[in-house]
């Protein structure tokens, strides 16, 4: 779901919305005698000098938070390659005017680092070595450069002791950037390892220049906190959730946990290289409650050739699309060499037999409706509560409940009533919300016992 985010700007700032819910709400929140670093923020990600002399604007209040109290005036700077990798963040690269610019100066320096590599993805980059990537910041060359470093070293800077050191928040952020420092590897497209560190409960793997959901997995620890919150709020432990589009587990890392050992958390990822970055990440986890399966689900069981997602390269790998037409391709990058797949499509019905459903989350790209339709026995069934990133009504949004194929197909055959989260006062979010008839006032009630670790309501 980070359509609504990406085009922000015309910059790649989808992490600009979960940044203001939990660098600054986490800080805020917490009280008055709260250290600054609590919560999983850390210096690296509020006081860092890629943001320029006053740090991360998302990070301050104006007040008691600033980065005169937090950062002591002084801007964090990586001591090597590692650190700079490690608090690296995607805010500070992009370009102005429109979406449509934005797109393509990004595509240009995607296509430059698989078709150019000798100057624009390895050792040897630089702003005059790859100007097509210098566009849209001195900093991304420089990362690039860094991560190239990184993969190259026989050891990982990362793995040295001083990384698994115990101790406090405080005692880390006086050490530098504060967390766990990453690891990087990959051979054939680099991948970053960050293990979990204190307000920050994932081990995570993503592909290095993964600019939206990997990036701030990495970074953040965590992807669109406050509708991990809502999910939560109509899946029990024990429940079960499907995750239609789980890219590499955002929210199915957060829900398997949620639901416990007992539970199930079934993640549907139909692209072959982001889907074994899911599955690696349930493993890293030790989450015996998220089953991951390499499909794509719509209405008619087939095999589609697609382009791989170019994850060798700057992009958006989220946005990968199974379907012929989407309703928008903003930041994706395909493969630049060709190189194709077989996604097999399979429909929710003949895949899964539960004995319950409590939700299911749908992010698709522009094939939520086929997906439902080969969903019909399903929700016939179990009426899970269903989230849904509507493609319809993200081309013409409004404050009210949405009317499109997909809400009309779950009012007029299933029983539902659709809802932008908007009519019950939440913020951030980023889908459309489908609920049985039957549970509307109890999911008013549940939606108000929400106790939310992003912004309050």
């Amino acid at each position: 779901s980070s359509n609504a985010c990406v085009a922000m700007h015309g910059l790649a700032t989808a992490t600009r919305p979960a940044l203001a819910a939990s660098l600054l709400i986490a800080i805020l929140s917490a009280g008055e005698d709260v250290d600054c670093w609590e919560n999983g923020v850390t210096p690296g990600q509020c006081c860092n000098f890629i943001f320029g002399p006053s740090g991360n604007s998302l990070c301050w209040d104006g007040g008691q938070y600033t980065f005169d109290t937090c950062c002591k005036g002084k801007s964090y700077r990586p001591r090597n390659c590692n650190d700079f990798v490690t608090h690296f963040n995607f805010q500070v690269v992009g370009v102005g005017g429109s979406t449509e610019h934005a797109g393509k100066v990004w595509e240009k320096c995607a296509v430059a680092m698989e078709m150019k590599p000798s100057r624009c993805n390895s050792v040897n980059t630089t702003m005059r070595s790859c100007p097509e990537c210098a566009m849209l910041s001195h900093h991304f060359t420089h990362y690039i450069r860094c991560v190239r470093e990184e993969q190259l070293r026989e050891t990982p800077s990362a793995s040295c002791p001083a990384c698994g050191r115990r101790a406090g928040a405080r005692e880390i952020a006086d050490e530098g950037g504060g967390g766990s420092a990453a690891i990087v590897g990959g051979y054939h497209f680099p991948t970053l390892l960050r293990p979990r560190s204190a307000g920050r409960d994932f081990t995570l793997l993503a592909s290095a220049f993964d600019m939206t959901v990997g990036h701030q997995l990495i970074a953040e620890g965590h992807w669109m906190r406050q509708e991990v919150d809502l999910l939560k709020a109509f899946l029990p432990v024990g429940g079960v959730a499907v995750d239609a589009g789980a890219n590499i587990g955002g929210f199915a890392l957060p829900l398997s946990k949620h639901v416990g050992p007992d539970g199930q958390v079934h993640a549907f990822e139909p692209f072959r290289n982001i889907h074994q970055i899911l599955t690696a990440n349930c493993a890293l986890n030790g989450l015996l409650s998220c089953i991951t399966h390499h499909n794509a689900l719509g209405n008619q069981p087939e095999k589609r050739k697609k382009r791989m997602p170019g994850l060798a390269a700057v992009g958006n790998p989220s946005k990968s699309y199974v379907v012929n037409q989407v309703a928008s391709e903003l930041l994706v990058h395909h493969d630049s060499h060709g190189r194709m797949e077989d996604v097999e499509v399979v429909r929710l019905d003949d895949k899964l037999t539960l004995d319950r459903l409590d939700v299911i989350k749908i992010d698709v790209e522009s094939g939520e409706f086929d997906m439902l339709l080969g969903a019909e026995a399903t929700l016939r069934q179990h009426q899970p509560v269903i989230y849904v990133e509507d493609s319809e009504d993200e081309a013409s949004p409004s404050a009210r409940s949405p009317s499109t194929r997909v809400t009309r197909l779950l009012s007029e055959k299933h029983g539902y009533r659709c809802y932008n989260p908007a009519e019950f006062d939440l913020v951030f979010m980023t889908s459309t919300l489908c609920i049985p008839n039957k549970m509307v006032d109890e999911v008013r009630a549940r939606i108000r016992g929400i106790v939310w670790s992003g912004p309050p309501r």
